[in-house]
């Protein structure tokens, strides 16, 4: 059995898997276009009663437009942030206590549930932020929270391991932690 190079045990809370869900998406056209779907009544409406309030080119006409659309998006926000709360606690009901070893090949993670093993060649293409490490993808995923290393500079040494292993993080959020 290889000897373990990082061994570090934490409490995993909901906050730790909402951060995931709350990462940038790629681009998808039919979310796009149902957004601009929801924007256009919060715009079109009172455009359609412009001739009741002086015109078309009335500027009250514009603000009350650019009002509903704020109105529109901001709800379009708020429901996409309750989307974000809702995923997070189906990937994580209560928090739980997780130890992860690691070794030459890849992660053994333990907790609740069945204890696993993750490789280096199943980690995928880790997402690093300022705060966190995802390992994995979506259905087989480890989250790593930069407060699980205790050791200054043990986080980002993990993370110089992985690249020397061949797997190049992607970083979500370059900007340093403010001070």
């Amino acid at each position: 059995m290889p000897t373990p190079r990082l061994t570090t045990t934490f409490t995993l809370t909901r906050a730790d898997a909402l951060a995931y869900e709350r990462l940038p998406r790629p681009f998808r056209l039919g979310r796009f276009l149902l957004l601009v779907l929801w924007l256009i009544p919060g715009i079109a409406i009172p455009l359609l009663f412009a001739g009741s309030f002086g015109g078309f080119f009335n500027p009250g006409i514009w603000a009350l437009a650019a009002i509903g659309a704020a109105i529109q998006y901001t709800l379009a926000m708020i429901w996409l942030s309750i989307g974000d709360l809702r995923r997070a606690r189906r990937r994580l009901r209560v928090a739980a206590d997780i130890t992860i070893e690691e070794d030459e090949t890849g992660f053994s993670v333990s907790g609740p549930g069945i204890p696993r093993y993750l490789t280096f060649a199943e980690a995928g293409r880790p997402k690093l932020t300022r705060d966190y490490l995802f390992l994995g993808s979506a259905d087989n995923l480890v989250i790593l929270p930069r407060r699980a290393f205790p050791e200054e500079g043990s986080f980002e040494a993990l993370a110089a391991r992985l690249t020397a292993a061949g797997i190049t993080a992607a970083v979500v959020d370059p900007e340093p932690a403010p001070a």
